[in-house]
């Protein structure tokens, strides 16, 4: 591995990070609004 692949790596590994992040936190979100709607529905 070359010494410019290297930062590139980093970047690429960066980024799908940030997007698995970004989904799982969407993901929490639509639970949670589920669930209060529910909690909300049933009181």
């Amino acid at each position: 591995m070359s010494n410019e692949t290297i930062p590139l790596n980093l970047f690429k590994a960066n980024l799908e990070l940030q997007l698995r992040l970004q989904r799982l936190m969407q993901e929490n979100g639509q639970q949670w609004l589920e669930n209060a709607t529910r909690a909300g529905s049933e009181n």
